[in-house]
């Protein structure tokens, strides 16, 4: 996988190996790898498996923490905690609550605890086995952070610092025992130049090379659903010879094809949804457009059946009132819309029209001049805008004026 992280962990001495496998990144305890694959998954999810093999330290803060993916508990782990989580691996899947009390009897009670509680099944046997593959590269692998601390029988194992290292850890186990150790300060303080692979290393494959020393060397059996196949610089199977294997669960890969196509199942239905968000929208917007096209065009045509006649703005509006009806076609109220305005356009169209020139024209910003009137002013009546009587030589002289005036000087 390509790391491209903007924000998260650094890994120890701020060293990137650019595109690696998870197996390479688990085995150097890559810290930017496992972020990611724990936002892959999603924390939620990965905080899940902790619930289910009953980690004491688990809290509601750690919801949603990407920190997890590096150790990164609100309130810590317990010792134990990690010994039984790990034992969960080497016990092909499941959790085991067993301890060496096998029953508590009370003289007035009776038993009243008895031992040896049903296992919980956390991982498929196939995970737990092909993770526990992965973690002999830790010990085995010259590149791994526990290499050399191999107890000469199969292993597997996990090292642990934190900043500064105020703690260190190693966690590892075999077909018989698992063990983990922490070394830190109650009061955590920093310890320069302990690691993981350091004192709890050593501490651990001290303890475990004495306790297994006399027993058989097994292995972990390989599941019949688990298969080793060839693979490319990548990690993905490929029929040619490559001189690199690795292992591929049948279970699994059924399993993210199922989840394949719920993915593709649901990013489906988000895309249906978001088109039906998109459609009607539209819709709305067509209906909302109609509607108010539909009341202009009402009082367009109400305006027409008032009109007592016509001039240039009314074939204008004419115009505009038939674009409003095209807006409406194909709609339940186009039929009737297009009756009314074919009434209202005959009746308007057979109206006298009036020339526009009778309307008071502007002669500057806000003035219009005054609408000249045809009707004779004669000499001796009053001036309509003033009252003054006026001479003979004023006023407005139309035709029939000058005759009066021409027949009035002769009587004079």
């Amino acid at each position: 996988m390509t790391i491209c992280l903007t924000k998260g962990p650094k890994n120890s001495g701020g060293k990137y190996f650019g595109e690696v496998s998870v197996r390479e990144a688990l085995n150097r305890s890559l810290n930017t790898v496992a972020w990611q694959v724990l936002t892959d998954i999603g924390v939620d999810k990965g905080i899940s498996y902790l619930g289910k093999m009953h980690f004491v330290g688990l809290s509601n803060m750690d919801n949603g923490n990407s920190s997890m993916s590096i150790g990164g508990f609100t309130e810590g782990a317990r010792v134990v905690d990690m010994a039984k989580g790990y034992s969960v691996l080497a016990n092909q899947g499941k959790y085991s609550n067993k301890t060496c009390i096998t029953s508590i009897k009370s003289q007035y009670d009776g038993e009243i605890y008895k031992g040896s509680p049903a296992d919980e099944r956390i991982f498929t046997e196939d995970t737990a086995y092909m993770v526990t593959d992965v973690l002999k590269g830790t010990l085995d692998k010259p590149y791994g952070t526990g290499s050399g601390l191999g107890i000469g029988v199969p292993a597997a194992g996990k090292t642990g610092t934190t900043n500064s290292s105020k703690d260190t850890w190693f966690c590892g186990y075999t077909r018989y025992y698992t063990t983990a150790i922490w070394v830190g300060y109650d009061t955590p303080r920093a310890m320069p130049g302990v690691y993981g692979k350091t004192y709890s290393g050593k501490m651990w494959h001290d303890f475990m090379a004495e306790i297994n020393k006399d027993l058989p060397p097994l292995d972990w059996d390989m599941p019949s659903t688990v298969s080793a196949y060839n693979v490319d610089s990548r990690g993905e199977k490929t029929d040619q010879e490559t001189g690199n294997k690795d292992l591929f669960s049948s279970v699994a890969e059924a399993a993210a094809m199922a989840d394949s196509k719920k993915w593709k199942d649901e990013e489906a239905r988000k895309q249906q949804e978001a088109q039906s968000q998109m459609n009607q929208a539209a819709q709305d917007a067509a209906r909302q457009t109609q509607e108010q096209a539909a009341a202009s065009l009402q009082s367009l045509i109400a305006e027409f059946n008032g009109l007592d006649h016509r001039d240039s703005s009314t074939d204008e509006k004419i115009t505009t009132a038939k674009t409003y009806l095209e807006q409406l076609n194909g709609t339940e109220t186009y039929d009737s819309l297009k009756q009314a305005l074919d009434d209202a356009v005959n009746r308007v169209l057979a109206l006298p029209k009036q020339d526009d020139s009778s309307k008071p024209q502007e002669i500057g910003p806000g003035m219009t001049k005054p609408r000249e009137t045809t009707a004779p002013v004669f000499p001796g009546d009053s001036d309509p805008q003033t009252g003054v009587q006026l001479a003979p030589d004023q006023g407005m002289m139309t035709p029939r004026q000058k005759r009066w005036d021409q027949e009035w000087i002769k009587r004079g």
